[in-house]
């Protein structure tokens, strides 16, 4: 299951070849759309063009994410879980090379798990 998950987010979740966001930075603009998609889909579902992630304890959370493709930092990530949680990042999500979100997929038993680790280590958009 987690080579499965690794292979869904380097090839459908991050869209590489999509490029919103400034170069070198996370976007405000796209956190803000995302904050407002996500806060008007019905808590436990999944808001349309996210990718949906089911977890070991049977949780799950959803994502998109947009790529500035010229720094770690320079992406832009919407997720939201099961529970109605919700957060926005500024953090590496395209490759080459491992990014924060993919090991913490592997590595997370829950949806609150890869939310703490991102806010652990990530850059939270706060509006």
């Amino acid at each position: 299951m987690k080579v499965f998950l690794l292979a869904i987010v380097s090839s459908i979740l991050v869209g590489c070849n999509q490029d919103h966001a400034p170069k070198g930075e996370g976007s405000a603009a796209e956190g803000k759309q995302m904050l407002l998609e996500m806060k008007q889909a019905p808590v436990g579902s999944v808001p349309p063009g996210y990718v949906k992630f089911n977890l070991q304890d049977g949780s799950w959370l959803a994502m998109r994410a947009v790529d500035s493709h010229s720094s770690a930092d320079g992406g832009t990530l919407g997720i939201v879980t099961d529970k109605g949680a919700i957060a926005v990042f500024f953090t590496h999500i395209c490759g080459p090379g491992s990014t924060p979100l993919e090991s913490f997929l592997s590595d997370a038993d829950s949806a609150a798990d890869v939310l703490n680790q991102l806010r652990a280590t990530e850059k939270e958009y706060l509006p």
